[in-house]
């Protein structure tokens, strides 16, 4: 019997198809959130990066259940191939099938890798973008008066300054810390 008979072969490659067709869906579903992210993050939509995130989330949550399905499969093409499952590529797992199923399966597994790069690309971008806001929205504030980290107050003191006197002002107390001076 050749190596392209072998039923469990056909079939372990079959269900790599179609589990790389769902991961495929998954990160169409990821990059749409992504780029929708993106959008809120420079319109500055705070309830929509919010939302957005929130979708991130699920997707990357129902991402570990098809990483599951991928471990399974990786076990059973390691028994087929004979290596540990960590060794398994789609390669490996091609040469065992007829060339119309193995190009099928590389296809998409070519396709997801262009997909998660894409995604991944637009990702960095969104986490630039954020940091960026997030300085400016630093910056504004440390120019409102608050301070850049949590100060030590003396308890019963929080918040208390002179009638008038603005945060970071001159009338307001100042405080160290540490005061060594004699």
């Amino acid at each position: 019997m050749s190596t392209y008979e072998d039923p469990q072969a056909r079939e372990l490659v079959s269900l790599l198809v179609a589990h790389l067709d769902e991961q495929l869906r998954s990160v169409v579903r990821l990059r749409a959130a992504v780029d929708a992210l993106g959008a809120a993050i420079r319109e500055r939509d705070v309830s929509a990066v919010l939302r957005h995130t929130g979708t991130l989330e699920a997707e990357t949550t129902f991402r570990t259940t098809l990483e599951d399905r991928r471990a399974g499969l990786l076990h059973r093409g390691g028994t087929l191939l004979g290596v540990p499952p960590y060794e398994v590529t789609v390669a490996g797992l091609c040469s065992l099938v007829g060339p119309d199923q193995a190009g099928e399966a590389l296809r998409r597994s070519d396709e997801l890798l262009r997909s998660m790069e894409d995604v991944a690309r637009e990702h960095r971008t969104n986490r630039t973008l954020m940091q960026q806001e997030l300085s400016f929205l630093d910056h504004l504030l440390q120019l409102g008066g608050v301070p850049p980290e949590p100060t030590y107050e003396p308890p019963g003191d929080r918040g208390r300054r002179p009638v008038g006197a603005a945060a970071g002002s001159a009338a307001a107390p100042h405080r160290h810390g540490l005061d060594l001076r004699a």
